[in-house]
């Protein structure tokens, strides 16, 4: 019973109180009372409160040995050996707790959502005559108030409309009265146009994140009738709408840099239109965004990228439930590393440490300040925290482990240490072949990582190999030209800029080479990586 279901999901209910404004006793006893509520309480389920009170007594602890099925059915029947016919009992008790569990988490979320509750009850007072006309009137009031206080999203004209629809319902049940039916009518068309358009931008932005994440086929066309419906559409007007639109445009037509910059004021002037989830789930949208113009090599979406993760903590939107996602906190440092702003980044590090889910937290404290004492070029410090962030073992996440690889060989590079440089890309090598998968565009940049390296290094290792100053000057050449290509013509390179700065810092020792490296076809590969 140790990894039941049942277990999994009464722990997942109490750790869930400060969803409510609730302790974990408070939930616990609340939930109690529920399932002992003489509604459901009848003799069938007699067992389902006792085995309530006896799961939450060991409970964050699934592997308590009392929490073992032969320990849980001795306790509900103390009188039967444990059998066959003991252990289906067991499990319909079981069943009938993990009922109760799902119709608890029903009612809670509706006593939540008082417009989810207030439905129901319009539309039993449209149907029968039980002082309709006053009640009717109240519960609409009491909707509209509701609906008000909600941000002005989707699910905003979701509910209007919604709400609207039984208006007109319980009207079209009265004397006729045109007067008031066709505006009603007009309202009803109105929200429902509007919860339309933003669900389907909102959709066709996942669909196309989801193409360029996956590279699948345009299997879902976006029809250019609906988009110029939308553009002509007196809805766009609305902020919400605009919003939307931009953040729909900004993927389908990514070179257009106005929708970019649109949608940035926007999200700053009408943050209230949308609530937290909303909010963060554009902002990522634009994080994206940033992410492929740096890709593309455009530096300038870099400052652009790190004002975004500022503005975002500073109004705490970039935060779910306390926590700060693993993958931006990473990011956040690489920016302030490459934009020199150490004294930010190290503040950083130090306010949100305690936001990274607890089995990652070692590994990525200690990485992101390896990779800001890289930046101020403090080596014995890297090596340091990277020691550190590699300890973990059982827990890891494959990308920071992959990341504190990779910038131990940039340090034995920074450092010219080429035999802890050789042994490195050897150990990496394998790592990447062991733990990436065979196939996949991570793979592929990281061996190509590996393979520029090696040719970086060959480089400095000529003087040793060749003894005539014209033999290493063509197999400089040579190597340069080698690198410029894979470069040219490779999409997927990891560490792509540091790559380019390490090239150009040998351009610059072997001058006669300069006409043979374009620099700016490298830095802009032909596709986005």
């Amino acid at each position: 019973m140790h990894d039941s279901k049942l277990l999994k999901l009464l722990e997942t209910i109490l750790t869930d109180a400060t969803t409510f404004g609730l302790t974990r006793r408070q939930q616990q006893n609340r939930l109690r009372r529920f399932i002992a509520s003489p509604y459901f309480v009848y003799d069938k389920d007699k067992n389902v409160l006792p085995l309530f009170d006896y799961l939450v007594q060991y409970l964050p602890k699934f592997s308590h040995p009392n929490l073992a099925r032969q320990k849980v059915a001795q306790h509900l029947f103390p009188e039967r050996a444990f059998d066959d016919k003991v252990y289906q009992d067991l499990r319909r008790t079981m069943a009938d707790l993990n009922y109760l569990l799902d119709k608890y988490i029903v009612s809670t979320s509706i006593e939540q959502d008082k417009q989810e509750s207030i439905l129901p009850l319009l539309d039993f007072y449209t149907r029968h005559d039980v002082d309709s006309q006053t009640t009717h009137a109240q519960l609409i009031q009491m909707a509209r108030h509701a609906n008000e206080q909600s941000p002005q999203n989707a699910n905003f004209y979701y509910n209007a409309f919604k709400l609207s629809s039984q208006e007109g319902a319980f009207m079209s049940l009265q004397p006729a009265n045109e007067e008031q039916n066709l505006p009603q009518i007009q309202k009803t068309t109105y929200n429902l146009d509007i919860f339309f358009i933003l669900s389907k931008l909102d959709q066709y932005c996942h669909y196309l994140t989801f193409q360029k994440i996956r590279s699948v086929d345009n299997s879902l066309p976006i029809d250019p009738n609906i988009l110029q419906f939308i553009r002509e559409s007196k809805y766009m007007e609305l902020p919400i709408v605009k919003i939307y639109y931009n953040a729909f445009m900004l993927l389908y037509d990514p070179n257009e840099a106005n929708y970019f910059m649109e949608l940035k004021q926007l999200l700053q002037k009408e943050s209230h239109l949308l609530d937290k989830m909303d909010l963060h789930n554009l902002h990522t949208r634009c994080e994206n965004y940033c992410t492929l113009n740096i890709l593309s090599g455009n530096n300038n979406y870099r400052r652009q990228l790190f004002e975004l993760y500022q503005e975002q903590l500073e109004s705490g939107i970039i935060y779910i439930d306390g926590c700060l996602d693993i993958r931006k906190f990473k990011n956040i440092v690489t920016l302030g590393v490459w934009l020199r702003d150490f004294d930010f980044t190290a503040t950083f590090i130090e306010q949100n440490k305690d936001r990274i889910l607890s089995q990652y937290q070692q590994e990525v404290y200690h990485y992101c300040l390896a990779y800001l004492y890289f930046g101020t070029q403090d080596y014995d410090r890297v090596n340091e925290h990277l020691n550190l962030a590699q300890q973990q073992k059982r827990y890891y996440n494959i990308t920071y482990r992959t990341d504190s690889h990779k910038l131990q060989i940039k340090m034995y590079y920074e450092c010219n240490e080429q035999n802890l440089l050789n042994a490195k890309l050897n150990t990496f090598t394998a790592f990447v072949r062991n733990n990436l998968g065979t196939t996949g565009n991570s793979q592929l940049a990281n061996q190509n990582f590996v393979k520029i390296v090696r040719k970086l290094l060959n480089i400095i290792e000529l003087p040793k190999l060749y003894g005539t100053k014209n033999t290493n000057q063509q197999k400089t050449e040579q190597l340069i030209t080698e690198i410029q290509q894979l470069l040219q013509h490779e999409a997927y390179i990891a560490e792509r800029p540091w790559i380019v700065d390490k090239l150009n810092e040998l351009k610059h020792n072997y001058p006669n080479t300069n006409n043979k490296v374009n620099t700016k076809s490298i830095t802009k590969p032909n596709l986005n990586h």
